[in-house]
This record gives structure tokens, C-alpha cells and sequence, in this order.
């Protein structure tokens, strides 16, 4: 979304967040600093996700 770009990983549902106009190389994640973009982002990932029907990965057993 505009500048930014979020990072979700499946394995501990952990996420990173950059602001890619000022920091490229992906060095400062600013997941923990803004919250409220974060929901925002994920909210908007998920529904896409439904949206288009994305297969998601499962845990092994």
C-alpha cells in the first residue's frame, strides 16, 4: 500500500512492516512502531486472500 510493504509469515504469524521510499534495503521494520498501519495492511491481505481464493500453506504433520 503506497510506500509501504508488509511481510507475513506463516510459521509464527509474526509481520514486518518498511517503508520502502525510505528504507529500500528493508533494514528498519516498523511493525512495532505502527500498529494501526499494520492492522490496516493485514485486514486488507486477508480479504484479498478470499477474495481471489489464494490456496494457503498447512503445517505438516
Amino acid at each position: 500500500m503506497g510506500d509501504y510493504k508488509l511481510l507475513e509469515f506463516f510459521e509464527d504469524n509474526a509481520v514486518e512492516l518498511y517503508n520502502l521510499r525510505e528504507d529500500l534495503g528493508e533494514r528498519n521494520n516498523l511493525a512495532g512502531k505502527d500498529p494501526d498501519r499494520v492492522t490496516a495492511m493485514r485486514k486488507r491481505l486477508h480479504r484479498w486472500r478470499q477474495e481471489c481464493g489464494a490456496n494457503m500453506p498447512r503445517p505438516r504433520k
